[in-house]
């Protein structure tokens, strides 16, 4: 009995002093589940104690309807979305071109002392230094003559002893015939200078006027000295044989020599790049363009937030 007795007392005593250390232990973590706002710097002093959700330690936004899996999916993504395409990079200058193709990127060449096509074509006189407005065929055209026949006469009949001219062709001017006593188809007897061609008679013609017809092609024509041109048929008279055969044709005169970078393929060209820049480009395929954003974003609920990158990384989930 006395045994008995000594072990209801023992477990009383058990009892009482569990009883006492839970009282401690209630006092001691202040709020259910373990939140102290005292003891945890990072937690919002206006947070309830049994809050259970997630939290952002920095901004101290709490959502107590997020699951675990959503609260710890946040992440930051820098350069998010940006576009990944192929381009033509210059490692230099870091100019960069999406459109072009690769056969183009590789195609650009250093090309010194290039002939721009800024010049004129022009005819041009290496002696006078005169320009003129002839074209390539007139321009090759110039020859100096001498003593030479134009042909800015006249083709006609004429008499040698009455210097008259009559309007008869060649076959008719050497047509003419002194008759006597001839003849006539009407029976009359005619004397006189007679054109078997034309049929014209002239009693009062001697004989020296009558025998005197001959044709002359270009009668009267310029006996010229001089700088002629075949084609335009300009003349200078006063033109020296030198200066008459320095006319030469140039095209693109005056243009401009230069050193320049070139495409072979796409043509295009730009003076200004030195030959550093211009053997600098490269093909670069599946870059990542800076085109995209920064964001915070959640791979759970697929959203989106407005937080900074330490913000972002701030989430954690409360039980």
């Amino acid at each position: 009995m006395e045994t008995a007795k000594s072990m209801k007392g023992m477990t009383l005593a058990l009892l009482l002093l569990m009883v006492a250390f839970a009282g401690c232990l209630g006092e001691d973590n202040d709020g259910a589940d373990g939140l102290d706002s005292e003891s945890d710097p990072d937690l919002d002093p206006d947070l309830d104690p049994a809050f259970s959700g997630c939290y952002n330690s920095i901004t101290h936004a709490a959502d107590a309807n997020m699951s675990a899996a959503e609260c710890e999916a946040y992440g930051y993504y820098e350069n998010y979305g940006a576009t990944v395409t192929n381009l033509c990079y210059n490692t230099v200058n870091h100019w960069s071109d999406a459109n072009l193709s690769e056969t183009e990127c590789v195609a650009y060449e250093y090309v010194e002392n290039h002939t721009l096509s800024d010049g004129q074509d022009i005819c041009y006189n290496m002696v006078s230094h005169a320009v003129s407005g002839d074209d390539e065929t007139g321009c090759v055209a110039y020859g100096f003559l001498e003593n030479f026949t134009m042909s800015d006469g006249s083709d006609l009949c004429y008499n040698m002893a009455t210097h008259a001219t009559t309007g008869d062709n060649e076959s008719n001017c050497a047509s003419y015939m002194y008759l006597e006593n001839y003849t006539m188809s009407d029976n009359s007897s005619f004397t006189g200078c007679y054109n078997a061609g034309t049929h014209a008679t002239d009693a009062n013609a001697s004989l020296a006027e009558c025998e005197s017809f001959a044709y002359y092609e270009n009668y009267g024509a310029t006996v010229f000295t001089g700088c002629y041109n075949s084609v335009t048929h300009a003349s200078d008279a006063n033109m020296s044989q030198a200066e008459c055969e320095g006319y030469g044709y140039h095209v693109n005169y005056g243009a401009t020599v230069t050193n320049l970078c070139y495409n072979t393929v796409n043509h295009w060209s730009d003076a200004n790049l030195s030959q550093t820049e211009c053997v600098a480009y490269e093909y670069v395929e599946n870059h990542t363009l800076s085109d995209g954003q920064d964001i915070c974003y959640n791979m759970v609920a697929h959203i989106p937030s407005g937080d900074t990158k330490a913000a972002c990384e701030a989430y954690s989930y409360i039980e």
